[in-house]
């Protein structure tokens, strides 16, 4: 495994990262939908199956946060709207949603839009879990 030796990385006990990803947890119940980051939901949902922590709520609208769930909630907008997506974001955003189930589907248009564009990179952040045996830490910028 290679890591990329520009990027700066943080090393911390699976004990504080399971109280961070709960807390997380508890502000994505009070948030979501109306401010989601669509990579910030992928990394929260993979760490907490990861962690044992179970799945966040909105699993059971998009399972595993997979490529192909996010093109069929693309797609079913599209022909909802008879548009693009790129262009349903756009039109929504310029004129404002002008019912609550309009505001709902651009909720669902935005971030499908933003998980579709997650996808379409190649510079992902991956996500190591190792234990402290296997790790060797020759230096740090900043003791927290």
């Amino acid at each position: 495994m290679a890591l990329n030796p520009d990027e700066e990385y943080v090393v911390m006990p699976v004990s504080v990262l399971e109280k961070l990803l709960r807390y997380a947890s508890s502000v994505c119940h009070s948030h979501c939908p109306e401010d989601r980051e669509a990579e910030t939901c992928v990394y929260m949902s993979r760490l907490s199956r990861a962690m044992g922590l179970g799945s966040p709520p909105c699993s059971a609208i998009y399972g595993d946060f997979s490529r192909d769930t996010f093109l069929d909630v693309a797609r079913s907008l599209e022909r909802k709207y008879r548009a693009n997506i790129k262009v349903i974001v756009s039109s929504m955003s310029r004129r404002g949603p002008s019912s609550i189930e309009e505001h709902s589907d651009f909720l669902e248009a935005t971030f499908a839009l933003g998980m579709l564009e997650y996808f379409a990179r190649r510079d992902h952040s991956h996500i190591y879990l190792v234990r402290g045996r296997d790790l060797e830490v020759k230096g740090f910028l900043t003791k927290i």
